[in-house]
């Protein structure tokens, strides 16, 4: 091999070179030479459509404007957002918050159709450790009347049936000794 300055010659060009009309590119427009380096400042490679520029003539894609990406980006997150998840996947999303049914102790049964139960629950103190047995009435719906003091009864959650009875006696689970 020669070595010297003539060896290092370059290709000669061919016939589909890039922005000739047998490639199908076309070259970007040279910056004129008084604004040569208007923009180069800004890290942009002289570009003047600064940072919103979201696509060149010469790449291939679809070519929409800034403001057009802004909008329908605006539109997605609204309806993504503002719509429940059963308008988007046309399903119900049903939620039961029902309580876990509580056990008591009848304290009162001198209303018609309504008793009183006392439900009693062991709670940790949180700075000391210490177990206490925390205490808390619930007026309950008793439809048969068939509740009497000191009976165990199961009280599951209902609707509310008045300011204070939002509970149904379901069973008696252990009858009071008299």
């Amino acid at each position: 091999m020669a070595t010297g300055p003539l060896s290092n010659k370059k290709p000669a060009p061919s016939a589909a070179e890039a922005g000739s009309a047998a490639s199908g590119l076309r070259k970007r427009p040279q910056a004129s030479a008084k604004h040569a380096n208007a923009n180069t400042g800004r890290g942009m490679g002289g570009s003047s459509a600064g940072i919103l520029r979201f696509y060149t003539d010469d790449s291939p894609g679809l070519k929409i404007g800034p403001t057009t990406v802004l909008v329908l980006c605006l539109v997605f997150v609204g309806l993504v957002s503002l719509a429940p998840l059963s308008a988007i996947c046309g399903t119900k999303v049903h939620h039961s918050f029902k309580m876990k049914p509580l056990f008591g102790k009848v304290v009162s049964n001198k209303m018609q159709k309504s008793v009183l139960v006392e439900v009693a629950r062991i709670v940790k103190d949180p700075k000391y450790g210490k177990y206490y047995k925390k205490t808390k009435k619930f007026m309950a719906h008793d439809e048969k009347n068939e509740c009497n003091m000191g009976d165990s009864v199961k009280l599951s959650q209902t609707r509310p049936l008045s300011k204070r009875k939002h509970w149904n006696v379901d069973e008696i689970t252990r009858r009071a000794e008299l």
